[in-house]
């Protein structure tokens, strides 16, 4: 079946020849494979339009004897808001499944594009304000990002609605201020006393508090579908340490029968570039750590402190490692609300 599928996304004279059949339902078949397989390189994932999206010879109806309105569907589903990259998964169930989500399409209810548009004004009002309040302040701003809080609320309330208890979440400098306050529950006044310096620990005990933007957040949040605990782990300037800490978190409640899910919020460079994320993955199918499954949500901002993509890693995207592990890596246009939801 993998010769079939090779051959298929490459050459569809090759698998007329192996089927011993010559019609257009196996061009079609050759054409979809291709796309399943290929199409995330021509998505128009990259707002900035920095990483052009690439010519995609494999994806071409014409190769396959096709006309371009035979590739409309196909097109839309791979080559749009959303890239999806399923072609390395070998489970032919789980392919199939993700294909089927690919190819069915979405369109968000007006209720969630109504409360996604909200969240991202709220984003934005807060960025302004933090700026103008707190000037000179470490906030790590999630200006341009910040459809990240629609994405963040969205899983939080799916997980709700799924019977989740809680959410243990390994988090990231970019845009903390504005997550903790807009998706995670923790109080603005809070967060204002945070980034002033002022402790939480008690005066008298002469102790003093970590970076504002390393401490963490237990409280509860209330949703559309439901209310859940979320839990935010503090975590050092070393980011991506904090995943596998959250990781172990979300086992030790599994084990006491807790329904929990781990998120883990990455920067492209930290991701791609911190060996510990390598070491995670390959750990966790193992009967020690399996969790279950983790949600790694990678903000891409397309460098790394000072350094470009071109300069930053080998790999064609900051996801390529997840590969080694068989997971689907979903890339979606930061600027597009509803391929975000």
């Amino acid at each position: 079946m993998r010769d079939t599928e090779f051959l298929g996304a490459g050459d569809p004279g090759a698998l007329e020849a192996l089927l011993g059949i010559g019609d257009r339902n196996v061009a079609f078949v050759a054409l979809t494979e291709a796309f399943r397989r290929f199409g995330w390189l021509a998505a128009k994932t990259d707002p900035l339009g920095l990483s052009c999206s690439a010519e995609v010879p494999a994806i071409a109806p014409e190769r396959y004897g096709l006309r371009p309105a035979d590739a409309e569907h196909l097109q839309r589903a791979y080559c749009g808001g959303i890239g999806w990259q399923i072609g390395h998964i070998e489970c032919s169930e789980r392919r199939t499944w993700l294909a089927a989500s690919a190819e069915e399409g979405f369109a968000p209810e007006i209720a969630r594009r109504k409360r996604a548009l909200d969240l991202i004004a709220s984003a934005e009002m807060l960025e302004a304000v933090f700026d103008r309040r707190l000037p000179g302040a470490k906030t790590f701003g999630l200006s341009g990002c910040e459809t990240m809080v629609v994405l963040l609320d969205r899983l939080l309330d799916a997980a709700a609605w799924q019977g989740i208890e809680a959410v243990n979440v390994a988090g990231v400098h970019r845009g903390r201020s504005t997550l903790m306050a807009l998706v995670f529950g923790k109080p603005i006044a809070r967060l204002v006393a945070d980034a002033k310096g002022v402790p939480e620990v008690p005066e008298d005990l002469g102790a003093s508090s970590d970076s504002p933007y390393h401490l963490g957040w237990t409280g509860a949040v209330n949703l559309p579908n439901g209310s859940l605990e979320v839990s935010v782990a503090p975590h050092p300037s070393h980011l991506s340490v904090v995943a596998p800490v959250v990781q172990g978190r979300t086992r030790a409640s599994q084990d006491r029968g807790h329904a929990v899910l781990p998120i883990a919020i990455h920067t492209d460079a930290a991701f791609a570039g911190q060996g510990i994320n390598a070491e995670m993955l390959q750990l966790s199918g193992l009967p020690p750590y399996d969790i279950g499954g983790t949600i790694h949500v990678i903000l891409n901002n397309q460098i790394g402190f000072t350094t470009d993509m071109a300069e930053a890693r080998t790999a064609r995207t900051p996801a390529d490692v997840a590969r080694m592990t068989g997971a689907p890596i979903v890339h979606v246009n930061g600027d597009d609300p509803d391929a975000v939801l």
